[in-house]
């Protein structure tokens, strides 16, 4: 970070990169980083991830709503810039998937364009060349360049203002330049901690680099103090707002209370779990890998054995270096970056270490260089012509690696270029968009079938089958068919039917879902069929019960044995007022606001057996709408012989009120029932 540290010669063999060479090389690693990044990007990953609709629909929405804040309570607390830049994309290309996507993407290139910047004045040209080549080609890099999670957009302001903060503290630069430099130093790095939590550690980094400096190179720091404290001045009053409006924003750290459970249990006493968690993370390049589907083929390590061989021995060069501070800086960069996921849950998550992204594919880099010079001083001095009469002198100049050296030095970056990408390449395109937990987190049914929903009339009608009753696939439905101003009601089919009307179109989705009520599953991962329930779609009783919701049931259908089967039939009358759409920023999930309930009541009124269930959102009903929900009652075996009484009704989850009958009674009786007893009714 100082004279010395504004590296062309790191090693002879990095002064040996024409300038025009190393142009063409970096311009042709972007070009190919760019294309890498945007392929396929409506496909891979394969869907609308619950992230990508809340960020688009909520965060965004927001903003275009004239809500303009510093900090977003919404889905457990978010820093805003990449909201506001989000915002501003969308108004002017719309909000298809691949146009959400395309900030992420943005940021994934300069992020890779930053690191040769930074790695390039560190370290020199050949290093700089090969780690953003490396990112730019890794899984890691494309999995968060290529969805819209703002995780990416604070890598590459981290990046750059990393790099500020080394020329406002070169001593060989004026001290006006230095100034200019350490406010775009604090520029940048305050525009990393508006974008992500994890950019905390950031400043922490910056920190522990002084206090390096202050105890190994106190001399030098006489010099660099004022820098560097121009750049924490000016970041701490660019930051100051934003840390006010997350201090007043109740609930702010809900994120860091939900996955911060190592550091809780440290805390109390317990380190166990922070030590567990550590270890695992510091396993990421080479043995353990990031557990969840969403972000990762599960414990997938980073590196191949070849590159995770550089890693070590990029670690271990930087650890015997130390005394240098930029070898100092990439191991207290590396541990920072890394610090977030020993203290979180899940370990080795990919996402709670982003800041490290960047030094990780560093590392190997430096090896790779590093074992090109060794490979320089192995080589024989090459003789001088021999003097006429005289003893033959040999070539100590330096006059770079022999060729032999040099071309072993590029072969080894070659190989461990393509190992890297062919391995990485695979698994990011093909192997895991492929995977069926991958398919059904993204929701990837949901999206293919778009495409065949577009070519609906304006204004059509629609039912959605879903595994899951979350609010985020109706969003997610809309994004992809605007223009159709579909409302589709929905609902989980293993246990509930919609038929609002013989024209309405049913969308099922999963070709593994458990479709119930007769219905077989879908031939692929999603089949539009008519409303229709077939055999099934009248009652076999008929019933009369009105409740004050506005929902009336009209019948059930009976089959009696070990377990009761019940299909209970119910219509929206013309009264009914849908609730409020379940908040989709709340991504652990909101219960339905209503529920329904069978009970098995003994003769004396008591209950002897029962289920609870409600399948169908109440939200997207609408009046003159129809459907069956069915209940699976568990009867004891040990259970009396005697007169029951079968009653259905509904309530209130959340305080355990039922909603009345018209009658005012809090539930309907259906029918008496004789047990113990064999037989079934139709």
């Amino acid at each position: 970070m100082y004279k010395d540290c504004n590296c062309t010669k790191v090693l002879d063999y990095n002064a040996r990169v024409p300038r025009r060479t190393e142009r063409l090389l970096i311009v042709l690693v972007l070009l190919a980083a760019a294309w890498l990044r945007v392929t396929r990007l409506d496909s891979v990953p394969p869907g609308w991830r619950d992230d990508e609709v809340v960020e688009t629909t909520v965060h965004a929405a927001l903003i275009l709503q004239g809500h303009w804040v510093l900090f977003f309570p919404q889905a457990e607390g978010h820093e805003p810039l990449y909201h506001y830049l989000s915002a501003a994309l969308i108004a002017g290309a719309g909000d298809s998937l691949v146009v959400v996507r395309l900030l992420s993407a943005f940021f994934g290139l300069l992020s890779v364009a930053a690191l040769y910047r930074l790695a390039r004045r560190l370290f020199g040209a050949p290093v700089a060349l090969l780690a953003a080549a490396a990112l730019a080609v890794s899984f890691w890099g494309l999995m968060y360049s290529r969805f819209k999670l703002r995780q990416v957009g604070m890598v590459a302001p981290m990046l750059l203002a990393f790099d500020f903060v080394f020329r406002a503290c070169d001593s060989g630069r004026s001290a006006a330049e230095r100034r200019r430099a350490g406010l775009w130093a604090a520029l940048w790095l305050s525009a990393s901690l508006y974008t992500y939590y994890a950019a905390r550690a950031v400043p922490l980094m910056l920190l522990a680099l002084a206090i390096y400096l202050f105890a190994f190179h106190r001399e030098r720091m006489r010099g660099t103090w004022r820098p560097l404290a121009l750049v924490a001045g000016v970041t701490l009053a660019l930051v100051a707002p934003l840390a006010v409006a997350i201090a007043a924003t109740p609930q702010s750290q809900a994120r860091l209370s939900e996955v911060g459970a190592p550091l809780a249990d440290l805390l109390h006493g317990d380190p166990r779990y922070l030590v567990r968690n550590t270890v695992e993370t510091l396993a990421m390049p080479a043995f353990t890998g990031d557990p969840e589907f969403l972000y990762n083929i599960p414990g997938r390590p980073l590196f191949e054995p070849l590159g995770a061989a550089l890693f070590g021995l990029g670690v271990v060069l930087a650890a015997w270096r130390w005394r240098q501070p930029r070898y100092a800086f990439v191991l207290i960069w590396l541990v920072g970056g890394l610090a977030p996921a020993f203290a979180s849950t899940p370990s080795a998550s990919l996402g709670h270490s982003i800041a490290a992204q960047p030094v990780v594919y560093l590392l190997p880099a430096l090896a790779v260089v590093a074992l090109g010079g060794w490979l320089k001083d192995l080589t024989p001095p090459a003789p001088l012509p021999s003097k006429e009469g005289g003893r033959k002198e040999f070539n100590t100049g330096g006059r770079g690696l022999g060729w032999a050296a040099a071309f072993a030095g590029l072969v080894l970056a070659a190989v461990f270029l393509i190992v890297l990408a062919g391995r990485d390449l695979t698994d990011y395109f093909i192997r895991w968009p492929a995977l069926p937990q991958v398919r059904l987190l993204y929701r990837a049914d949901l999206h293919e079938a778009g495409a065949a929903l577009r070519r609906l009339p304006p204004g059509s009608d629609l039912g959605l089958a879903t595994e899951a009753l979350h609010p985020a696939d109706a969003l997610a439905l809309g994004l992809d068919t605007p223009g159709l101003d579909l409302r589709p009601r929905v609902f989980s089919p293993a246990w509930a039917w919609m038929f609002p009307d013989q024209s309405v179109p049913l969308l099922l989705l999963g070709s593994a879902l458990p479709v119930g009520l007769g219905q077989p599953a879908p031939a692929g991962d999603f089949e539009l069929r008519p409303a229709s329930l077939g055999a099934q779609a009248q009652p076999a009783v008929a019933a009369q019960g009105d409740f004050q919701n506005g929902w009336e049931c009209y019948g059930f259908r009976l089959a009696l044995g070990p377990t009761l089967q019940v299909l209970t039939y119910w219509r929206v009358l013309a009264n009914y007022q849908a609730p409020a759409p379940r908040p989709v920023d709340v991504l652990s999930g909101t219960p339905l606001p209503l529920k329904m309930f069978s009970h098995l009541l003994t003769p004396t009124g008591d209950l002897a057996a029962g289920d609870d269930q409600l399948d169908v959102d109440p939200a997207t009903l609408r009046p003159g709408d129809s459907f069956v929900q069915s209940f699976a009652i568990a009867v004891p075996a040990s259970l009396p012989a005697g007169n029951y009484r079968l009653r259905v009704g509904v309530y209130d989850p959340a305080s355990g009120a039922r909603v009345p009958l018209a009658s005012g009674e809090d539930g309907l009786v259906l029918q008496s029932l004789k047990l113990p007893q064999v037989g079934a009714f139709n």
